[in-house]
């Protein structure tokens, strides 16, 4: 990695002096497991505060008020679902939630993934769903 400042010098990163092919490169390596156990995750997770109690599997929206709250596919102003919680919590805790990848319940979710549109989540009218 060469130290040079990226051209924009309000910017500066670290950036590889050649690329390597096949996705080697440190900022293109990332890997997501789709072979999960019951209740395991992959890929993007960060940690949120909710604004009540959710569980496992519940879609969630950011409200204005900077913490996620169950979505409401009826009302406009719950949605988008932009985070899964990955575990339960009560009201103003902090929870983990997945933004992008996998995440497997086979308690919550009964089908067997296809190829299109049967691989997708879609919000529900029933908050959280």
């Amino acid at each position: 990695m060469s130290k040079a400042p990226h051209p924009d010098a309000h910017h500066p990163q670290l950036h590889a002096e050649e690329h390597q092919t096949g996705g080697g490169d440190i900022t293109r390596n990332i890997e997501w497991l789709t072979a999960l156990a019951d209740l395991g995750y992959s890929g993007d997770v960060s940690l949120v505060t909710v604004g009540e109690i959710v569980l496992a599997g519940d879609g969630l929206f950011l409200y204005n008020d900077g913490k996620y709250y169950k979505s409401d596919a009826s009302a406009a102003a719950t949605m988008p679902v932009k985070v899964m919680a990955l575990a339960g919590a009560a009201a103003d805790a902090t929870v983990l939630v997945l933004h992008d990848g996998y995440y497997r319940n086979d308690t919550l979710y009964d089908w067997t993934p296809g190829d299109g549109i049967a691989n997708l989540l879609w919000a529900d009218v029933n908050a959280g769903l």
